[in-house]
């Protein structure tokens, strides 16, 4: 069942500090249900603008974009760093006593789903847009 706990939470976003230090800004939130975490980057130098220019203001306005993968990713850099951050999103809640490591053994042929947890990977916050410094 997926779950995801406070403490793994917290773990995700210590990893991501000492992994980018004061470069990127990150908000890591568990959400309500416990099912999932929200790893959005908040500011940092990369110019993320591609994602909403000409896109009749992105998806929901200027400085917010869910990231689906590193092909949304405007540049060979920012793919990278994508997938740095679902790389410790998946590792970190291991360094917790007793949690493991992000799995997926869903098999959705049989309706099967079994995961550690989901992840959302986002640029800025619906509501408090990306900042480029």
């Amino acid at each position: 069942m997926a779950y995801i706990s406070t403490s793994e939470v917290k773990e995700i976003r210590k990893a991501l500090k000492i992994k980018f230090g004061k470069d990127i800004k990150f908000s890591v939130v568990r959400e309500s249900s416990g099912l999932a975490v929200d790893v959005s980057i908040m500011s940092s130098v990369q110019d993320f603008s591609t994602l909403w220019k000409n896109k009749n203001k992105g998806e929901y306005g200027f400085g917010y974009k869910q990231i689906w993968g590193p092909g949304t990713m405007p540049t060979l850099a920012s793919s990278k760093l994508y997938n740095d951050i679902v790389d410790i999103i998946k590792s970190a809640p291991a360094k917790v006593p007793g949690c493991n490591p992000w799995y997926d053994k869903s098999d959705s042929q049989t309706d099967y789903f079994d995961t550690a947890f989901y992840y959302h990977v986002n640029i800025g916050k619906f509501d408090k847009p990306y900042i480029q410094q």
